[in-house]
């Protein structure tokens, strides 16, 4: 018997700047959403189909689809990682690595606008990762 699995996970970098174009110390949305966005897809998906990697005693499962959606917020970015699979056990943690990689990803891409004299980032985290929904079907 084959339990169709569909999960979301959700999380949301606090972002300090603003978000506008040409502006010193602003990031444009096209970096976000394009660059990033495409950047960030490639490597949720690669992290969610590699999980069984990640994590010791995952069960490596075929995965039927991840998609990857960001939404530019005042203050924050927030990407969306639904993972679905034909399998018998789910795929939270499939779907929660891919929303990680996928913001760790944009940060990596960011990280140059925030870092400070000394090396650091004092303003940008990335918060509130979890699981959205879980639905199973046969």
């Amino acid at each position: 018997m084959a339990i169709i699995e569909e999960m979301t996970g959700k999380g949301a970098p606090a972002w300090p700047y603003p978000v506008n174009y040409g502006k010193e110390n602003e990031l444009s949305a096209d970096v976000l959403v394009v660059g990033g966005g495409i950047a960030g897809c490639h490597a949720a998906i690669n992290a969610a189909k590699q999980t069984h990697l990640l994590i010791p005693h995952c069960h490596q499962i075929p995965l039927d689809s991840v998609s990857v959606q960001f939404k530019v917020n005042e203050g924050y970015i927030e990407a969306n990682c639904t993972v679905r699979a034909q399998a018998r056990t789910g795929v939270e943690m499939e779907a929660v690595i891919g929303v990680s990689m996928a913001l760790n990803t944009l940060w990596d891409m960011v990280k140059y606008i925030e870092k400070d004299s000394q090396g650091q980032y004092p303003h940008t985290s990335i918060t509130d990762i979890r699981v959205l929904t879980k639905k199973k079907g046969e």
